[in-house]
């Protein structure tokens, strides 16, 4: 019988083993100049040097799991939405009006930094998002360092989150989520600091910078704007300088305020600022058009619980430290008042699950990826309050080796169940077509395609990039479907547009908007052929 080692490629046993050693080698030059670092870079001693262990700890992990799968990971369709769209804006189409999506425009910076990486492949992307993963990492330690958290303890929160975030399937990964969060903890951290760490004093411009770093998070996902809100009451509470809380929360408004700016000249220079308008405010906010398609209430609270049991490691950890807290006899003094690090947590994540719940697609496991880390760090603290730190310090080479050994086991696992790669429909769809499309060929989809589009990169005649989501999500009656019905038929008389694919079962709604779709498909088209439930029909 096999060993489980035995189903892992030998080479990807090697890259463990080297850079494990490599891990280990650097730790012990690093500690070794760690008295000459600190005379010759006195800033380092407070900035860097507190945190060596979490840095070296995250970007072993990190690249560890990157270097064996994580960058061969296929997008998948949410993250291909804003892959097509960046391939968009580069050749001259604009976002909102040519390709219409209801989500914020910051993803299609992302994913244009990642095209410029590595064109429509996984690579940049996955790239991208590992780098965000770093960032989280980073200003979650500092985060937990701020509470007085031993690095044990951080080490554990890390890894919880790290191991929780790799092992979900690789559609879950790379999502907003994984980019909004790391924005959004770094620019939380001034109200931290300036409440838990009094070594550190941060000025007027310092404010400024987070504000901005914070606004890129919201522009990319605006749903944690309620933490933002929430954090800032917090803070205004429990600072008795009004003069100091005015200088610095309107530096960090300001900085807020520049970005947005930013972007809104941006979408107006490109001509989508009434697109933006019309589709990511008024459809998918104001109008209650695209909350039809949303869970009923008693289902929204059933599924969060539900997801709550799906994260094994962060209950487990935040199950051991209440148990811990509860042993110590430590229990009645964690839940006292005065105890603020402890409600600022707490808080933080019912206004968290509140922002899940309020979007109402709890179906979503990548919803739940900010409610994880705070679920990480929440437990760190407990686990710290309960002062089995000490214990975990007196032992931390055991400890720190364990845990390294822990990592590269689970990343054994997932390496073995995420190789080789999965190739989406809608990829090897567009690979089969491409063959038959000459440089001026178009091709129309109705239905839920952006991985087609991303791969294929054409433009398109009918601007919905994912249309039967926009379609469903739209209320009975509403002017949207007729607007999409009229918009596809205007695509189809297109002489350029070679190929018409929608979903089974879908054209027949489409037809009871627009009775002229059915003419044309009949008159000027031919059924070619059916994929797995989509229908391919070629222009005559």
């Amino acid at each position: 019988m096999k060993s489980k080692w035995d189903i892992y490629p030998q080479h990807l046993l090697k890259v463990y083993l080297s850079v494990y050693f490599l891990y280990f080698f650097l730790l012990f030059v690093i500690l070794l100049l760690k008295g000459i670092i600190q005379v010759v870079f006195k800033k380092l001693k407070n900035y860097l040097m507190e945190y060596i262990i979490d840095i070296s700890f995250s970007l072993f992990v990190i690249s560890l799991f990157f270097i064996s799968f994580y960058s061969k990971l296929e997008i998948w369709e949410d993250q291909s939405i804003y892959h097509y769209m960046a391939w968009a804006v580069q050749n001259g189409m604009k976002p909102y009006v040519d390709v219409i999506n209801m989500n914020f425009p910051g993803p299609i910076i992302i994913h244009l930094i990642a095209r410029l990486i590595s064109g429509s492949s996984e690579f940049g992307l996955r790239l991208l998002d590992s780098v965000f993963v770093f960032i989280l990492c980073f200003s979650s330690s500092i985060l937990m360092k701020c509470f007085k958290i031993s690095w044990v303890c951080r080490i554990l929160a890390l890894i919880v989150y790290l191991v929780n975030y790799y092992s979900t399937p690789f559609a879950q990964t790379a999502q907003r989520e994984s980019f909004v969060v790391p924005l959004i903890v770094v620019g939380l951290l001034p109200f931290i600091i300036d409440l838990f760490d009094k070594e550190i004093s941060l000025k007027s411009k310092h404010w400024f910078v987070f504000g901005v770093i914070t606004s890129l998070g919201l522009w990319i996902k605006p749903t944690l704007l309620l933490l933002n809100i929430f954090i800032v009451i917090y803070y205004c509470l429990n600072v008795n300088d009004k003069k100091k809380i005015v200088e610095n929360i309107r530096a960090y408004i300001m900085g807020f305020i520049t970005i947005s700016l930013i972007y809104l000249v941006w979408l107006y220079l490109a001509g989508s600022l009434i697109g933006f308008f019309q589709w990511s405010i008024k459809y998918a906010i104001l109008s209650g058009e695209y909350t039809f398609c949303n869970q009923p209430w008693s289902i929204r609270f059933k599924q969060s619980s539900e997801w709550l049991n799906g994260f094994p490691l962060p209950t487990f950890l935040l199950l051991f430290g209440t148990i811990l807290v509860i042993i110590s006899n430590k229990f009645t003094k964690l839940l006292n008042p005065q105890n603020k690090q402890f409600y600022l947590l707490i808080g933080s994540g019912i206004v968290i699950w509140i922002s899940i719940l309020i979007q109402g697609k709890t179906h979503c496991l990548f919803h739940f990826i900010p409610l994880q880390w705070l679920i990480s760090i929440l437990s760190a603290y407990i686990i710290n309050y309960s002062g089995f730190s000490t214990f975990l310090l007196k032992k931390q080479k055991i400890i720190l080796f364990i845990c390294l050994l822990f990592i590269c086991q689970k990343n054994g696992e997932f390496t073995s169940h995420f190789l080789p790669p999965e190739t989406t429909q809608g990829k090897t769809l567009a690979k089969r077509l491409q063959a038959n499309l000459s440089n001026s060929d178009k091709v129309v989809t109705f239905g839920f395609f952006p991985t087609f589009l991303s791969n294929l990169e054409r433009k398109t005649s009918f601007p919905f990039i994912d249309s039967r989501i926009v379609y469903d999500c739209s209320s009975p009656g509403s002017s949207v479907k007729v607007e999409m019905a009229n918009k596809l038929y205007e695509g189809l008389i297109d002489p350029q547009v070679k190929y018409f694919i929608s979903e089974q079962g879908k054209i027949e709604q489409l037809e009871e908007k627009n009775n002229n779709i059915k003419e044309i498909l009949s008159s000027t088209y031919h059924y070619s052929y059916s994929d797995g439930g989509l229908l391919i029909y070629e222009h005559n």
